[in-house]
């Protein structure tokens, strides 16, 4: 007999009291948790004033029944306080705004970058924004918990550089000294931490996080245009990309390294903005690796990095299927940015550009199974598609475009994009970009320079027409933007 759902289980019942659940289904299931589509019975959006549609986020079934309690706090806090230092909780609306003004990415606030969280289940049994909507502090309170990081009173900067340089470099990982390298996020004030509400059950025994509802993933967005024979463009991989390098510097610059950058984790909401979402899994890059939470569920194989794919071979434990956790690696930006570039090649390929690679491997598996059994642990062709990746060979990014000659003639013909993803897909990570490199690459910088070419050939252009260079100034002929315009633009 099939279990009831969640939302056969609630019935009338309001999700903290306010969000009424939409369908009979989950929007979407991964291994720990499923999400759904839900109505915010408090709170109107638009003219039409009908109930702002949210995405409520809880554990599965499965995993309540067979994860120790424990666990499933300390992984429900764990996220919570993700958002927090990222500066990502709504329901304190006076906070992000002093986040949004200090500068950390040019003025771009890191909320077009992520999505954001709503609300939360909290020891009270009501939601988090249920206490901050009866008596929110002010902005005031906020005040002291700037940081060493916060621009000066009259500064605006339109470098990458503003960025907290918290990210530790290859040569002191490992080291206890460099008091800059540790996160700079506001979670570390005390003062905001005593006015945030502690992250528990719900009334009714279960963790719930809202989050921003989205249109659909990258995934789905490549497919639909697969089917419709409408291709993905050069500006649209260029608008993903900045975007997702913008997002990764800011998750960086707060020491966490994301681990599972993949289509499916990139969402598109109603505005066309692009955002990362799957923040839960983001570890420390501070870690040793004697005290490294890398996990191999963690990431996504298609997407892993060779070194992370190397540490999975040359762990006895793991391959047993004894453990799932990582020893001998830490944690580090460069495995989020092969995973960038991997997403960048599939949106050329309009398809996953390495499955063909991995089916064929699990084919040739099953063929020889009588000479290759498999004893439990990870499966011999995914050890193969590892051993794959490990190869010093280099990647190759025209030759997963022979099905799709458009995508390979604009390869051909965008030099810049061909040598940033050579560099993406570096085997060798100290070959690869950071970030924020990625954000200074010609292939982004380009487009900057060709809108503000076509910007000083209008006299006197109305900035307010131009909301993707607002709060720009001219000065030696230079135009010097206050944000990152490649951002915006559609």
């Amino acid at each position: 007999m099939p279990r009831p759902n969640l939302n056969e289980l609630i019935g009338d019942k309001l999700v903290l009291g306010r969000y009424r659940l939409v369908g009979q289904e989950p929007l979407g299931e991964g291994g720990w948790c499923q999400v759904w589509e839900a109505e915010d019975t408090t709170a109107r959006s638009g003219s039409n004033a009908e109930p702002q549609r949210v995405a409520v986020k809880t554990f599965r079934d499965q995993v309540l029944r067979d994860v120790d309690p424990g666990t499933l706090a300390a992984r429900f806090a764990k996220e919570v306080e993700t958002f927090d230092t990222l500066g990502l909780s709504r329901f304190h609306a006076a906070r992000c705004r002093h986040l949004s003004r200090k500068g950390f990415v040019g003025q771009l606030d890191p909320q077009q970058l992520f999505v954001n969280l709503l609300d939360f289940s909290t020891h009270s049994g009501h939601g988090a924004r249920y206490k901050a909507e009866r008596g929110a502090p002010s902005e005031a309170d906020f005040s002291s918990s700037a940081g060493s990081a916060a621009a000066k009173p009259g500064r605006s900067s339109s470098s990458t550089s503003d960025l907290p340089t918290s990210e530790p470099p290859a040569s002191s990982m490992h080291s206890n000294s460099q008091a800059s390298h540790e996160p700079l996020g506001p979670f570390r004030q005390s003062s905001v931490l005593a006015s945030r509400p502690k992250p528990g059950k719900a009334k009714d025994g279960r963790f719930y996080v809202v989050l921003e509802l989205a249109v659909q993933t990258l995934e789905e967005w490549v497919q639909h245009r697969v089917e419709s024979r409408d291709f993905v463009r050069l500006e649209e991989i260029r608008s993903v990309t900045a975007t997702l390098a913008a997002g990764l510097a800011w998750l960086h610059s707060h020491g966490l390294c994301h681990l599972d950058i993949k289509p499916a984790n990139i969402m598109r909401f109603g505005d066309g903005s692009w955002k990362l979402i799957d923040l839960e899994g983001a570890v420390p890059m501070w870690c040793t690796t004697k005290s490294s939470q890398l996990r191999l569920d963690c990431f996504t194989p298609l997407y892993v990095c060779p070194e992370l794919a190397g540490a999975v071979l040359e762990d006895e434990a793991v391959l047993r299927g004894s453990t799932l956790a990582l020893t001998g690696i830490a944690p580090s930006s460069k495995m989020d940015t092969w995973g960038a570039g991997v997403v960048i090649l599939d949106m050329l390929a309009h398809e996953s550009a390495f499955e063909e690679v991995r089916s064929a491997m699990a084919m040739q598996a099953m063929m020889c199974m009588d000479m290759e059994e498999d004893v439990g642990g990870i499966a011999v062709f995914e050890q193969n598609w590892y051993r794959w990746l490990v190869e010093p060979e280099p990647i190759a990014a025209a030759a997963y475009l022979t099905s799709l000659s458009s995508s390979a003639k604009l390869l051909q013909r965008c030099p810049e994009l061909q040598d940033l993803l050579d560099r993406l897909l570096a085997k060798e990570p100290k070959f690869r970009p950071t970030a924020r490199e990625v954000l200074e690459h010609p292939f982004l910088l380009l487009e900057r320079e060709d809108r503000t070419a076509r910007l000083l050939e209008v006299e006197d252009p109305p900035v307010a027409l131009r909301p993707e260079v607002e709060e720009s100034s001219v000065s030696n002929g230079r135009c010097s933007f206050t944000r990152l315009c490649c951002i915006t633009f559609s």
